[in-house]
């Protein structure tokens, strides 16, 4: 699936394609949130951070474009699907 890229920063999302509950990787993110994302052969640090409000609701937006099965997880599951945003160290 596509990562959403904004202005060096990224958007990771735990759909876990609308199962009961987040993916392990997310419980991992929020315990250990400095990360390193590759992309292509661009390799670089990170800090994750949990969106909620307007910013949420932004890159839920570009998230849907971007990959238009997060709005179907979406209607499979009844938890609020998290969006962890990356910002460069």
């Amino acid at each position: 699936m596509p990562i959403p890229e904004r202005e060096g920063r990224y958007v990771v999302i735990a759909s876990k394609r609308g199962a009961a509950g987040h993916p392990t990787w997310h419980h991992n993110i929020k315990a250990h949130p400095e990360i390193r994302l590759q992309d292509g052969t661009v390799t670089r640090e990170f800090v994750a951070r949990e969106v909620e409000g307007d910013e949420r609701a932004e890159w839920w937006e570009r998230a849907v474009r971007t990959y238009p099965p997060y709005a179907e997880y979406r209607e499979k599951t009844d938890r609020r699907i998290p969006l962890l945003v990356l910002d460069p160290k």
